[in-house]
């Protein structure tokens, strides 16, 4: 069965829907920090002060890859053995027959943060597993809002927007070598 895809138009008016309804899920002065200030989502900022990077998985990102990008899960919060420690990434995702990984952060998070717990050192920090270089085509680390590719050789090859660049996220297989 091959699913019809989504306008440019009709796009953008489910990100804004998607938007609409994630804010509604804030306090007044939650909407206003995140969505005008630029300020990391915390639990203080949602109305029923769940943790912001499950909200955020929950009611953004799941429904841009999966409701909008008709994206396949293969598995949630998938970990990997590195020496004596375990890696996790929040979703192994399929593209055709090309596998990729993805770790999620609150909305407006530091993606490039020096820590080891940033989304892009996370996602880095898996490749350097042969088991990953092996099996995974490419990683991204998101906040719902920005969007960053790494290849399997840690290197960003992208950095995008979900507002300007919804177009070329939408295009997500081809960061990924043929």
């Amino acid at each position: 069965m091959v699913l019809r895809q989504l306008t440019k138009e009709e796009a953008k008016e489910e990100i804004d829907k998607i938007i609409q309804e994630f804010k509604k899920k804030l306090t007044l002065d939650g909407k206003s920090r995140v969505f005008e200030n630029q300020q990391r989502l915390a639990s203080e900022f949602i109305i029923d002060e769940s943790d912001p990077e499950d909200l955020t998985r929950d009611f953004l990102i799941d429904k841009i890859l999966f409701d909008i990008l008709k994206l396949e899960l293969n598995a949630k919060n998938i970990h990997f053995r590195a020496f004596k420690e375990l890696r996790k990434v929040d979703y192994a995702l399929k593209i055709n027959d090309k596998k990729i990984l993805l770790e999620a952060k609150p909305i407006n998070a530091d993606l490039f943060d020096k820590s080891s717990d940033s989304a892009v050192n996370q996602i880095k920090g898996i490749f350097r597993l042969a088991e990953v270089k092996e099996n995974y085509e490419f990683g991204v680390a998101s906040d719902g809002l920005q969007w960053a590719f790494i290849d399997k050789n840690s290197n960003v090859v992208n950095t995008l927007n979900i507002f300007t660049d919804f177009e070329k996220i939408r295009e997500i297989n081809k960061f990924s070598k043929k």
